[in-house]
């Protein structure tokens, strides 16, 4: 007896989390090896241009964005896994599991605008002091509301006072909230402006075209939002369709700008990832039969048209 779709949905994604994290080793390798010619390369040769007194700063900026970079994914993995429990369950749970997908989705769009390839070195660095602000700085507001963690605030201020003081000293550059205490963008010369808060809608256009509405299809799960939560019909595989086959579009991206960045080939990964998705799309019976015949070439050029 062959596999249903859940259980089938369930399989691809275990294959995609292993293909991803064979991927991202592959790409930490020439990350702290650099590849000649790619954009890695030159924001080495970019640091080591700008003066001695600022290589092991600007080095440690752009390796402290890594390991956000690196929670980040830890993260998406957690919600990946999360979707592929409710995909066992017998019950079809597709809000929550929408909810799910938008939330992968997020954490991935903000992995592309960390490692767009295209940006000059001064911006990635922006970038990566920019995700950096954000863990020190978001662990004020919620300390605010809990009794007796003042000795704990105290501290907090004084690591967001000592980030702001070491990257003002590399040159960074600020723009702050009304009360002249948060960052709310930096800047490195004339690289361009990075904001703390990463604009999604922005980003998904730029990063993720013809995924760019799931987000906000996502939105409608999230929120219970009657639009979403009131309108889904239709058989259960589509359901399942539905929920799986975004994780792949999203992995796409995310490959296409980490390799791009360290100057790695994405072919073998995009025609492994388009196999899972096409087992996926031929499960649904109203899909034209074309999509599930066409190459990741075919798919990709249609999918950037949409």
């Amino acid at each position: 007896m062959g596999l249903s779709t859940g259980e089938l949905a369930v399989r691809v994604l275990r294959q995609q989390r292993a293909a991803m994290e064979t991927e991202l080793q592959r790409a930490l390798v020439v990350y702290k090896s650099p590849l000649e010619g790619s954009p890695r390369h030159g924001d080495v040769r970019w640091i080591e241009g700008v003066g001695a007194d600022r290589v092991e700063g600007l080095t440690g900026v752009l390796n402290m964005g890594l390991c956000e970079i690196a929670e980040l994914f830890r993260v998406v993995e957690e919600y990946i896994k999360a979707l592929e429990l409710l995909l066992q369950q017998d019950e079809l749970l597709p809000i929550p599991m929408m909810s799910i997908v938008r939330s992968v989705q997020e954490g991935l769009l903000e992995v592309c605008w960390a490692t767009d390839p295209s940006a000059a070195p001064p911006l990635r660095a922006a970038r990566s002091a920019a995700l950096l602000v954000r863990t020190v700085q978001g662990n004020v507001s919620p300390l605010k509301w809990f009794p007796g963690s003042d000795a704990k605030l105290a501290e907090v201020w004084e690591a967001v006072k000592g980030a702001q003081t070491l990257l003002s000293g590399l040159g960074f550059e600020f723009r702050f909230d009304k009360a002249e205490k948060l960052v709310t963008s930096l800047t490195y010369g004339d690289g361009g402006r990075a904001a703390v808060k990463v604009n999604i809608t922005e980003a998904a256009t730029r990063y993720m075209p013809g995924s760019e509405r799931i987000w906000e299809v996502g939105s409608g799960a999230t929120h219970s939002r009657n639009w979403f939560t009131g309108g889904l019909d239709g058989p259960a595989d589509s359901i399942y369709i539905m929920a799986v086959t975004p994780i792949f579009d999203f992995a796409d991206a995310v490959v296409d700008s980490i390799h791009g960045y360290v100057g790695l080939s994405t072919d073998a990964f995009h025609s492994k990832t388009h196999f899972r998705r096409v087992a996926l799309l031929r499960r649904d019976p109203r899909q034209a039969s074309a999509v599930g015949q066409a190459s990741y070439a075919d798919y990709a050029a249609a999918r950037l048209a949409e």
